[in-house]
């Protein structure tokens, strides 16, 4: 893909409105597979991109990846369906816009700012279906078990530590 974004309107690092006086051009390759083997599967899609010009005005990674590894099939004769597998996802390391909340918008990285990325996050689920009951279970960013989580959403916004969801959705009704 390419991008062409003529007269960009932004904020800088001091909240200010901006407009670039020349446009913003960006370039994408990016792709997705899929693998299955009886009944593993295996899903994954990667973005390369880079901005070409006035990177400062528009920060973004370079590279982008997620991934699915799961197994999926039916149990108890049939009655019953179940996935279980672990899922990544992962962006490069870059000097990403802050967000501003007083004016609930994204502003240019300010010098106290700092690169966010560079570090995956692993989740792994268990899902079961039994007519029309789910049961689900997700032990969310589960590296922050075993290392230190230093991973952010934005600047200054961590992402939450491991957390563990546990569900039950029942439609009751057809």
């Amino acid at each position: 893909n390419y991008f062409r974004i003529g007269q960009l309107a932004y904020f800088d690092s001091s909240a200010m409105p901006q407009q670039s006086t020349s446009s913003v051009n960006i370039s994408q390759v990016g792709g997705e597979a899929t693998f299955t083997y009886r009944k593993f599967n295996f899903n994954a899609k990667v973005l390369v991109q880079n901005v070409l010009n006035n990177k400062d005005v528009l920060p973004l990674p370079e590279f982008i990846g997620r991934a699915n590894v799961y197994y999926q099939s039916k149990i108890f004769k049939k009655a019953a369906e179940i996935q279980t597998g672990i899922k990544a996802y992962y962006f490069s390391k870059f000097a990403s816009q802050q967000y501003f909340p007083i004016l609930n918008e994204f502003i240019l990285p300010s010098t106290d700012s700092y690169s966010i990325g560079g570090r995956p996050l692993v989740d792994i689920y268990f899902n079961m279906k039994v007519k029309r009951m789910m049961i689900y279970a997700e032990a969310q960013h589960l590296n922050t078990t075993f290392m230190k989580n230093q991973s952010y959403a934005a600047p200054f916004y961590p992402v939450a530590d491991f957390r563990l969801n546990l569900g039950l959705v029942w439609y009751l009704f057809h």
